[in-house]
């Protein structure tokens, strides 16, 4: 209705472009790319090309310092909506909603100049709230909000500086679809030279979160008492497996060439990965009150009292927990595995927080207040 109903808008977008240089890198010779074959070979043309020639002493390990410079894009949108709307003399409601995601692409982040890697976050919230007037001395506010945050980090592979992709064969299990998994790669032990390929993590934080207060005013005093209460849902997915190459050298890598399978002669990790689905709670009680003594004098006293139960999983995932182990020590005589979902520690019934305030004016005279 007219006056009554109020709607708010607002779009705000950012395009980065940042210049950045790497600092020294190493990427394989020439030599160890044409000496090694199969899926050696397709591993070792992933890296970026040498830029310049070198001695024979220089590239005797294999590798030689690659340095580059490029930009890396980012973007920023931010959407929101908010509209207000007043039911009656007493009643009033709004809803607002917020959306906002970015991406950041970085190139060599952790890894080789032809390794990118994708980061793309989502914040979106929605909140309602009332607010009832009953008297002039008694009234409500109610809240109510969901939040999802989602931080996905995908790694991939591509063309720069003369850098070959390798096809997904060489790269992920052949028992896999190559979907949801990471491959990490490391050419030397030093891990100046790697690449990234695949899903590291897809986060995502879930909140409900409910505030009531109920406000009181009689005399010199005004009352504020209410409820709080909060559960966060996050989801930590960090892709289905992880897999990693870890040689000795490069030189030992061509020395080898390939085992009889097809593979390369790297030191292999391959790790299942759990998606875990924690669950936390929390309840919280509020009382205070502002009393105004006299008019110079204002006092503000409270308690706030907090229940946080050990959190759960949804699946029953719990991260491994271990007891006895004695800080600052190697003593593991008294390590003992806990149960299957046992909590990480016993509820508490004491968290009280009291708080109190005083606020007094020195001065009451006009332009000295």
């Amino acid at each position: 209705g007219r006056d009554r109903t109020f709607f708010f808008f607002s779009y705000e977008g950012l395009r980065l472009r940042q210049p950045f240089t790497t600092e020294p890198l190493e990427v394989p010779t020439v030599a160890a790319r044409n000496a090694a074959t199969g899926v050696l070979r397709d591993l070792l043309n992933a890296f970026p090309l040498p830029t310049r020639r070198f001695s024979a002493a220089e590239e005797a390990d294999g590798v030689v310092p690659y340095i580059t410079n490029f930009t890396n894009p980012a973007r920023l949108d931010a959407t929101s909506f908010r509209i207000d709307h007043t039911i009656n003399n007493r009643v009033s409601v709004f809803g607002r909603y917020n959306y906002a995601p970015s991406q950041d692409l970085q190139r060599a982040r952790f890894c080789a100049a032809s390794c990118v890697a994708d980061l793309t976050f989502l914040t979106e919230t929605f909140t309602v709230g009332s607010t009832q007037v009953f008297s002039s001395k008694l009234s409500n506010d109610l809240r109510v909000n969901f939040s999802k945050s989602k931080a996905n980090q995908t790694y991939f592979i591509d063309t720069y500086g003369g850098a070959v992709v390798p096809p997904q064969s060489s790269l992920y299990p052949s028992f896999t679809s190559g979907a949801n998994g990471y491959v990490y790669i490391e050419v030397n032990p030093s891990g100046s030279n790697t690449l990234s390929d695949g899903l590291f993590s897809d986060n995502i934080q879930r909140q409900f979160n409910i505030v009531n207060s109920t406000s009181y005013v009689f005399g010199g005093h005004a009352l504020k008492f209410g409820v709080d209460y909060r559960r966060l849902a996050p989801v930590s997915f960090s892709g289905t497996y992880k897999r990693a190459f870890l040689p000795d050298s490069i030189q030992a890598l061509i020395a080898t060439a390939a085992n009889p399978n097809g593979e390369p002669a790297f030191a292999q990790l391959i790790a299942p990965q759990i998606t875990l689905r924690p669950i936390y709670h929390n309840f919280s009680f509020f009382a205070q009150d502002t009393w105004r003594v006299n008019p110079r004098l204002t006092l503000t006293y409270g308690l706030r009292y907090e229940i946080v139960p050990a959190p759960d999983e949804e699946n029953g995932n719990l991260p491994l927990s271990v007891s006895g182990l004695v800080e600052g020590t190697n003593d593991l005589r008294n390590v003992a595995v806990l149960p299957t979902r046992q909590k990480f520690y016993e509820t508490t019934y004491n968290n009280f927080a009291p708080r109190v305030g005083a606020a007094y004016q020195l001065f009451a005279s006009p332009g000295r207040e």
